[in-house]
């Protein structure tokens, strides 16, 4: 339909982990927890996007969790639900 945008079924397929950028910690300004992961020792943070003038949720999660790539955490954490390099 208007405005719908066709994803791939395999999003990780799709780009290189490699062009994944740093942190721009000048970009986004923390304010406010909004929840627990629990789950994967993380948490999900308000945060207002300097660059767009926006609010924004972002989950922030442990490296040792999460792994290198897609590849990485399906390797790492088999039967996981979560996905979340897609």
């Amino acid at each position: 339909g208007p405005g719908q945008t066709d994803l791939p079924c395999l999003l990780h397929e799709y780009f290189c982990s490699a062009l994944v950028e740093p942190w721009d910690t000048s970009r986004f300004h923390h304010l406010r927890p909004l929840q627990e992961a629990a789950r994967n020792s993380g948490q999900v943070n308000l945060m207002l996007d300097s660059a767009d003038k926006k609010l924004v949720a972002v989950k922030k999660m442990p490296t040792s969790w999460m792994g290198t790539s897609h590849s990485d955490f399906v390797l790492r954490n088999p039967g996981e639900t979560e996905e979340p390099w897609r």
